[in-house]
C-alpha cells in the first residue's frame, strides 16, 4: 500500500502545460527560431502546428506528440533530428516503426523532409538485423518494433521451447551508437509486462533526446498512457511505479474471480488529461487549419511467392461461389486477410 499523503503529494505537483502554445502565430514562431545559436532549416515547409511541435521538441528532449493521421508526426521527428544534427549534438537516431510497410513510408518521408542517411533494417534474420544496428553508416536506423525485439534478445533453455530474455551485453553495445530515439505509434509499446518494453526501457535510459509519436494514445484502458509516458520522460509525468500511477487515478475492486481489478476513476479525468499535458501535445485534425486538401497516395506492393497463390486460391473460390453470399463473404474476407500479410489457410 502506498501511503495516501504520498499519493496526494503527487497529484498536486505542479506540472507543465503546452496548451497555450497551439495559440502562435507563424510569425510568433519565426521570432523564437531567430534566437537559435544554429538557425533551423528546413527542407520542406511546415504546417503551423509542425511549427509549434517542433519548438516543443527543442525545448524539451523528452516528449510525444498525440497527432492524428495525416498531420505530419514523421516530419516533426525528421526534423529534430536535423536540427540536433546541425548543432553537432547528434551521434545517430534510433526510430521503431509498428511493421515492414512502415519501414518503407520512411523510407520515403526522409527523403522528401531531409538530407539525412537512413539505414532500413528489413533483413529476414536476426543476424542481419544485428549486424546493420552495430554497424551503421547512416544518421538513423529505421526498425519495426518485433525486429528490434528479436535482434536484442536471448534464448535460453528452458522447457521444451526455451525462452527469449533481454541481451543486455547487445543493448549495452547499442547504447554506445545511439543517442536519439524516436518511438513511431507508440501505443506499440504500452504494455509495461513485456520483453519489448523492457528491452526499449534499458535500451534508452540514457539516451540525450527520447521522442514518440501517435495518433491513439490509448483506447478504452487510460492506463495505455502510463508505459508510453514511462519510456519517454522515465516517470517524471505518472511516476516510475505502476503501483502510485493506479492509486493516484484508479479505484481498486475485485473481479469475478477474486483478482485485483482497477477501474479508471471518472472523477479524475480532468486532472488526467492536465498530466498528459505536462509531457505530450494533442492535435486533432481539424485544429490544424492549413493543412491541404487529402490527396490518396497510391501505393504497388508486390505479393510474396506464398501469398499469391494463396491470393489466387481465394479469388477462384469466389468465382466459384455461383452467387451464394456466405461462400462469397468467406473468400473476400480470406482475400483481405492475406493482402494484409496474414497466411495461414484451413482447407476444411
Amino acid at each position: 500500500m502506498i501511503k495516501r499523503s504520498a499519493v496526494d503529494a503527487f497529484l498536486r505537483r505542479k506540472l507543465q502545460s503546452f496548451l497555450w502554445m497551439k495559440k502562435l502565430k507563424r510569425e510568433d514562431l519565426l521570432e523564437e527560431f531567430k534566437r537559435y545559436k544554429v538557425k533551423p532549416v528546413f527542407k520542406t515547409d511546415n504546417w503551423l502546428h509542425q511549427s509549434v511541435c517542433f519548438h516543443i521538441g527543442m525545448r524539451n528532449p523528452e516528449f510525444l506528440f498525440l497527432l492524428d493521421m495525416g498531420t505530419g508526426k514523421t516530419k516533426i521527428l525528421l526534423d529534430l533530428m536535423t536540427q540536433r544534427l546541425r548543432e553537432g549534438k547528434l551521434k545517430r537516431a534510433l526510430v521503431t516503426v509498428n511493421g515492414q510497410l512502415t519501414l518503407s513510408s520512411w523510407e520515403k518521408a526522409v527523403e522528401v523532409h531531409s538530407d539525412l542517411e537512413p539505414i532500413l533494417i528489413n533483413s529476414s534474420t536476426i543476424e542481419e538485423k544485428w549486424e546493420k544496428l552495430i554497424s551503421p553508416t547512416g544518421d538513423l536506423a529505421v526498425i519495426d518494433y518485433s525486429g528490434l525485439h528479436l535482434a536484442l534478445s536471448k534464448k535460453i533453455k528452458q522447457g521444451p521451447k526455451g525462452v527469449l530474455l533481454r541481451d543486455d551485453k547487445k543493448v549495452e553495445q547499442l547504447k554506445k551508437l545511439y543517442n536519439f530515439f524516436a518511438g513511431d505509434e507508440s501505443h506499440e509499446v504500452k504494455n509495461t509486462d513485456t520483453l519489448r518494453f523492457a528491452i526499449l526501457r534499458k535500451l534508452t535510459k540514457d539516451m540525450d533526446y527520447r521522442y514518440a509519436s501517435t495518433g491513439t494514445p490509448m483506447g478504452r484502458n487510460p492506463e495505455d498512457a502510463f508505459g508510453q509516458f514511462l519510456l519517454i520522460d522515465h516517470g517524471e509525468t505518472f511516476s516510475d511505479t505502476l503501483g502510485m500511477f493506479r492509486e493516484a487515478f484508479f479505484l481498486q475492486g475485485f473481479n469475478n474471480w477474486g483478482a485485483k481489478e482497477y477501474t479508471f476513476d471518472k472523477k479524475k479525468e480532468i486532472l488526467f488529461n492536465q498530466f498528459m499535458q505536462h509531457r505530450s501535445i494533442r492535435y486533432l485534425e481539424e485544429e490544424c487549419g492549413d493543412l491541404p486538401k487529402c490527396h490518396p497516395i497510391e501505393l504497388k506492393l508486390d505479393f510474396a511467392r506464398e501469398q499469391r497463390e494463396h491470393y489466387l486460391r481465394a479469388v477462384e473460390g469466389l468465382i466459384s461461389a455461383g452467387g451464394k453470399l456466405s461462400e462469397m463473404d468467406n473468400n473476400y474476407h480470406r482475400m483481405r486477410q492475406i493482402v494484409a500479410g496474414f497466411m495461414h489457410w484451413k482447407d476444411e
